[in-house]
């Protein structure tokens, strides 16, 4: 329930459809943010999704704050304590541990025979004598091989400003997206930041 003003007839609504076709309903508050005050950065994210200024995004973004993780006394509030419980069913029913997820590489990325590493350099040495059609110079040429052949360590300092409040406070990465698994700070400073391998 998102407090948007039509809780009760969505929920009649739902409420018909599950009895029709006799499945349990769950409560579900579709969380986009871990805390209300979040909102704007929500906002943002949407704008980036949608390719859209966020002043140009109107409707399509949530009319509240109200999608954000709430403490149980809050949603006993909400929902009726039935769909609640069917929450617990569900996780009961799920025996996997956040360990057992592994990134993998995507095969349609890299041709076949090939590394993803290899591919990376192939593309970028293509990329470079697309842009150099008489050939690519020998500074460029070292320049690449030189920035494929960074640590993380050094893509995050010349690149990215460093880590804030310096190296010890680094705890893990994330080196490809919130697919892959976090990579221990003590692996960060020499790893290599090829990392699709």
């Amino acid at each position: 329930m998102l407090l948007h003003g039509d809780e009760q007839l969505r929920y009649l609504q739902l409420h018909g459809i599950a009895r029709q076709l006799d499945i349990p309903m769950l409560a579900c508050g579709n969380v986009h943010m871990h805390v209300a005050s979040r909102k704007p950065l929500a906002d943002l994210l949407c704008a980036i999704r949608l390719n859209t200024p966020v002043q140009q995004l109107g409707t399509r973004l949530a009319p509240n704050a109200e999608q954000h993780l709430r403490p149980l006394e809050a949603l006993r509030r909400l929902y009726p304590e039935a769909l609640l419980e069917q929450g617990v069913v569900i996780a009961g029913r799920c025996h996997f541990s956040l360990d057992e997820l592994r990134y993998e590489y995507p095969e349609e990325v890299v041709p076949a025979g090939t590394t993803p590493d290899a591919w990376l350099r192939e593309l970028s040495l293509a990329g470079a004598r697309k842009r150099w059609p008489q050939g690519v110079p020998g500074k460029v040429r070292a320049q690449v091989e030189e920035e494929l052949g960074l640590t993380f360590r050094e893509l995050i300092e010349r690149h990215a400003g460093g880590v804030r409040g310096g190296w010890d406070n680094l705890l893990a990465i994330i080196p490809g997206g919130s697919s892959m698994p976090l990579l221990p700070a003590s692996l960060c400073q020499a790893f290599p930041s090829q990392w699709c391998t």
